[in-house]
């Protein structure tokens, strides 16, 4: 067990996705507010299909959330209650944009289930920006009923010099005694890079609990900081107390026990710089 560098970075990027789980409420099954769509290639109707079809610059509103797209398509049905119809499926494909108050997403397709309430972006990346945020991957999930937004395929967040990447990233979320979503648990998963401008985190696996303030990193972890670098198994961040240690693995791991870290003289560091 040693004692590790101070490395708060995967706090600071849960914060994104705290936002986009109140930004972008396009996905908001709750919502009494109805979905508008226009076009400047005018709509099609397919009533077999019970389609419509927004061609050229098509725009669909609900409430302060927008959806842009090259096309968009809305699927209909019978409404359970009354003689009105109502949309359950959307679709936009070319150009994708969506927009809130403070939030901004992109992408190639998206595709919103109003009945699963799963707002699904994709792109080659797919991105979300917000007041400075940045996150990207090939797939962006929002899941209000879950509370849960997942981010897979490269998955990265950058904020300012910071930055986390892995495979997968996700975040669950509770309501707070002010009725706004809060980060309940964050887990990374798959080739975890953790970046600051002078500190980088790497290991299989990583979480963090904000209501105990401690960040677990897993499976190789290796820690570096201005040429110096330790390895073990798993790494612990308590944020509260300020304590951080590092372990070794198991022997059922193929791990000796053993704990590793090489720290350079400080002549060997400047000599690097020049």
């Amino acid at each position: 067990m040693l004692k590790l560098f101070n490395f708060s970075l995967i706090v600071l990027l849960a914060f994104p996705f705290a936002v986009s789980a109140q930004g972008i409420n396009f996905a908001a099954s709750s919502s009494s507010e109805p979905i508008e769509v226009s076009a400047a290639d005018g709509i099609e109707l397919h009533q077999k299909e019970k389609k419509i079809i927004a061609n050229k610059d098509a725009i669909a509103k609900r409430g302060e959330s927008y959806l842009y797209a090259d096309k968009i398509e809305a699927y209909y049905r019978q409404a359970l209650v009354g003689k009105n119809t109502e949309i359950w499926k959307l679709s936009a494909i070319g150009g994708v944009k969506m927009t809130s108050d403070k939030s901004t997403a992109k992408g190639d397709r998206a595709d919103y289930d109003i009945d699963t309430d799963i707002l699904a972006l994709t792109g080659a990346p797919a991105h979300f920006i917000s007041e400075g945020d940045h996150v990207t991957a090939a797939r962006l999930e929002y899941m209000p009923k879950k509370r849960l937004v997942v981010a897979t395929g490269d998955a990265k967040i950058l904020r300012e010099e910071n930055t986390l990447t892995a495979t997968a990233i996700s975040a669950l979320f509770k309501e707070n005694a002010e009725g706004n979503l809060e980060v309940e648990l964050m887990n990374a998963d798959g080739n975890v890079v953790i970046s600051t401008k002078t500190e980088t985190a790497t290991g299989e696996k990583a979480s963090y609990n904000p209501k105990t303030g401690v960040a677990v990193l897993l499976g190789n972890v290796k820690l570096t900081k201005d040429g110096n670098y330790m390895t073990g198994e798993k790494a612990t961040v308590n944020l509260k107390t300020g304590i951080s240690k590092l372990f070794a693995g198991s022997p059922s791991q193929g791990s000796d026990g053993r704990v590793r870290g090489v720290f350079l003289p400080k002549s060997m560091k400047d000599a690097k710089t020049k």
